[in-house]
């Protein structure tokens, strides 16, 4: 039930996302990625409330979510927080859960969802690294991107387990190793 809602939490997520690359002139191709992991979102959120439904024991309730609470989102283009989002959520969020997803095994059926969904983190997380190093690398001169600071991340991962820093600091370093002209879906 908990991985159900935090799918449906980032079907909402990827929309706001989207909305942010858009207000500071992210490519198309980059919009089309943010949209496709949006629709994985929706598609995972149906498997986790099926999976969740059939351990219910509950035959005749399914576990359902409310309403989605009435908010406004404040899309500003501020270029630092979108990258900083996108590092956090993205970048480190993504990748701990794509290999935690990995590391769970149920020993039936459950296990092909789970790594199919992995799967999809990855390239979330993908995505979130492109996107931050499209940032870092298109942000006009004036703007002092914080997650370029190699310390920025350091501190970030302050609460992360050694293996995961070890990954996303390898991550990290092909990242800054790219130049501005290299083509960001080869990452």
């Amino acid at each position: 039930l908990k991985q159900g809602l935090s799918e449906h939490a980032s079907i909402g997520t990827f929309a706001k996302f989207s909305l942010q690359l858009m207000s500071i002139g992210a490519p198309l191709w980059i919009l089309k990625l943010s949209n496709e992991a949006s629709l994985d979102e929706i598609r995972h959120t149906q498997i986790s409330f099926d999976i969740a439904n059939m351990y219910n024991g509950v035959n005749d309730q399914c576990i359902i979510y409310d309403e989605f609470p009435s908010h406004l989102v404040d899309i500003d283009g501020d270029w630092n927080e979108i990258a900083r989002d996108t590092a956090i959520g993205g970048c480190i969020g993504e990748t701990i859960s794509a290999f935690k997803m990995i590391e769970k095994k149920y020993d039936n059926m459950i296990d092909r969802f789970i790594y199919d969904m992995a799967m999809d983190e990855i390239r979330h997380a993908a995505l979130a690294w492109i996107t931050v190093k499209w940032i870092i690398n298109n942000a006009t001169n004036d703007i002092v991107i914080e997650v370029a600071n190699r310390n920025w991340w350091l501190k970030q991962m302050g609460n992360v387990g050694q293996d995961y820093v070890k990954v996303i600091d390898g991550i990290l370093n092909k990242i800054h190793s790219r130049k501005s002209g290299d083509n960001y879906q080869e990452l």
